[in-house]
């Protein structure tokens, strides 16, 4: 079997996205490095522990071409406690700059960084200068002071519990741009996608598949929103051809499947490919939201109620690229997974 020559370093190799990357990358014969928390799902896996702290990437990446940074830490619906700030900034935005600082230093020509759709809503200033300050402090090791002396910079103030996450994200989106923008032979690309279902998919959409499979009668027969998605394979399949074309420094990109669907619409087109009838009882809207802030899940059925829509036409009109699954492909292949749930 012919080898491509490149050589592809995955963190986050034992995830959602990670994995089937890997497996993908592995299929199409690239030299490919999974770089892996805890235990080792492939021989040519490396254990590097946890990286929040990790500033010395040498022996994992010397003679990478290509990095894809999969690995961060996930939003989560659990009640924020005093340190989880922290953690996030350690795990989403620390370990990413080390990680970018290293691979250029080290050669690798292109770093791939996965973020997330809901960067984009976090916006505020910052200069090069305070991003300058930020680095010289994690440099130095010094986070006791970090947060304290650049508060103002890092907009902390303004900062709600549900937004670590995205705020994180966005933040090690400027840490990155700001690296590449003072480098030579450095590539950055950004990739931002929505909601990402398939094969072995977790989470809410998991939790929407088990509501389906028990309930079958579920309150949302009135919404009327839209929001966008993308198959695992439609997303492995852009972040491959990211890997391999050339004209692509510095940019950032918002990837989706071609269609957006309603919640009812896609409860029902899953229920198909889960062999359920499935029954949508028109609820108002409020009634929705008020019994979900007794409840505390808010967050929850936001993501049930509200439209979240992305505009792919710069990746598909800068790449060439176009999604070559369609939705009901990957509503076939979650459903599929989920059946030994």
């Amino acid at each position: 079997m012919k080898t491509n020559k490149q050589i592809i370093a995955v963190t986050g190799a034992s995830g959602f996205v990670g994995s089937y990357l890997c497996k993908q990358l592995r299929s199409k014969s690239y030299l490919t490095i999974g770089l892996v928390r805890s235990q080792k799902i492939n021989l040519d896996d490396i254990v590097v522990g946890d990286i929040s702290f990790k500033s010395n990437w040498e022996d994992e990446l010397s003679g990478v071409d290509t990095l894809v940074h999969c690995a961060s830490r996930v939003h989560v619906q659990a009640k924020c406690s005093a340190d989880t700030f922290e953690k996030y900034f350690l795990q989403n935005v620390v370990a990413t700059y080390y990680l970018a600082k290293n691979s250029l230093q080290l050669g690798v020509k292109r770093f791939i960084y996965i973020s997330s759709i809901k960067a984009r809503n976090i916006e505020w200033n910052i200069s090069d200068e305070e991003i300058k300050r930020i680095i010289l402090s994690i440099d130095s090791g010094d986070f006791n002071n970090l947060f304290e002396l650049n508060s103002e910079a890092l907009n902390l103030s303004k900062l709600k519990n549900n937004e670590y996450y995205d705020y994180t994200k966005r933040l090690s989106e400027k840490f990155i741009i700001y690296i590449a923008k003072y480098s030579k032979n450095f590539d950055v690309v950004i990739v931002r996608p929505p909601l990402i279902y398939g094969e072995g998919v977790g989470g809410n959409f998991l939790r929407l598949i088990k509501l389906i499979k028990t309930i079958k009668i579920l309150p949302f027969g009135l919404v009327k929103n839209r929001r966008s998605m993308i198959s695992l394979d439609n997303f492995v399949d852009f972040l491959i051809h990211c890997i391999n074309f050339q004209n692509l420094s510095n940019q950032i990109f918002e990837i989706s499947d071609i269609e957006a669907l309603s919640t009812p619409d896609l409860i029902r087109r899953l229920s198909i490919s889960l062999g359920v009838k499935v029954i949508l009882i028109p609820v108002p809207i409020w009634i929705l939201i008020f019994l979900s802030k007794l409840a505390g899940s808010s967050y929850a059925i936001s993501r049930l109620i509200d439209s979240l829509e992305v505009d792919n036409s710069k990746a598909l009109n800068l790449t060439g690229w176009t999604p070559k699954y369609s939705v009901d492909d990957g509503l076939r292949a979650a459903a599929l997974s989920s059946k030994s749930l």
